[in-house]
């Protein structure tokens, strides 16, 4: 890979933009576009794709923002008034349900996620705050593999299977469910997932990621055949994304975010 050639002097600074940002994917965003365009062109592609390498693993593939998540948990409670809990399925290191989290609750942060206020005065985080009526939404987190760094959302060892013990009052979190590749067995997480949460009587789902490449065929069906974007979402809303042609690449994925309610409860 081209990359190694700029080695370690990208790496540098890649970790250097980290280090203020705090918990902020949107601020790392701002500030990699900030340095890239400060770039000599030679080293753009090279520092934005070792940008995005670390910002998918640090944080996560989606750069929703907090006003997203805010307006998203807030029309699923609108639709569902008696929502007690988010499940969330595949969720990796945490840190979307962790976004969710700060937007429905006074989260005490932890040291390494305050963002240096000296070098950034404001934070996408700052006064985004849900209505749900003053009640407490739990989430709880599952993946296939536990990392031992999370954020303030503790993510178990767990499968679609947990969704067993949903009810209709659960509202499931997916964000970009694995796909699989054309040499592959296609993931079937994310059908798995609503299948279960369908049987439970799940009514409420919301859906971040690339429509296109995300879930498998099984998934889009059930989903298509049993759901139906709610009032407020007439489309799914786009979310701020990595350029593929920024870092050498032909296609990385776009990134919306939508709320779904079964149909016949519309």
């Amino acid at each position: 890979m081209f990359f190694f050639c700029y080695e370690p002097n990208i790496s540098y600074l890649v970790d250097f933009v980290l280090q203020d940002v705090g918990d902020d994917y949107l601020l790392y965003k701002d500030s990699v576009d900030s340095y890239r365009r400060r770039l000599p062109d030679e080293f753009k592609v090279p520092f934005t794709y070792e940008a995005n390498r670390v910002g998918t693993t640090v944080f996560a593939w989606s750069l929703l923002s907090p006003e997203e998540a805010k307006y998203a948990v807030e029309t699923a409670c609108r639709v569902l008034p008696t929502a007690d809990q988010i499940m969330s399925i595949g969720s990796g290191g945490g840190y979307v349900e962790h976004v969710f989290n700060r937007v429905l609750h006074n989260v005490v942060l932890d040291p390494q996620w305050e963002v240096n206020r000296k070098t950034f005065p404001k934070s996408y985080f700052d006064n985004v705050k849900a209505d749900i009526g003053g009640r407490q939404l739990p989430i709880f987190a599952f993946d296939e593999l536990a990392l031992k760094n999370t954020y303030s959302v503790h993510v178990s060892i767990g499968d679609p299977l947990a969704l067993l013990s949903a009810t209709r009052n659960t509202i499931l979190l997916l964000c970009w469910p694995p796909f699989g590749s054309p040499t592959e067995e296609q993931s079937s997480m994310a059908f798995e997932a609503l299948e279960y949460f369908t049987q439970r009587g799940g009514e409420v789902v919301i859906y971040v990621g690339d429509v296109a490449s995300t879930g498998d065929w099984r998934f889009h069906e059930l989903l298509r055949d049993q759901y139906k974007l709610v009032k407020g979402y007439p489309v799914r809303h786009e979310v701020r994304r990595w350029y593929p042609q920024e870092m050498g690449l032909i296609y990385a994925g776009n990134d919306t975010v939508g709320v779904y309610q079964r149909r016949g409860y519309l």
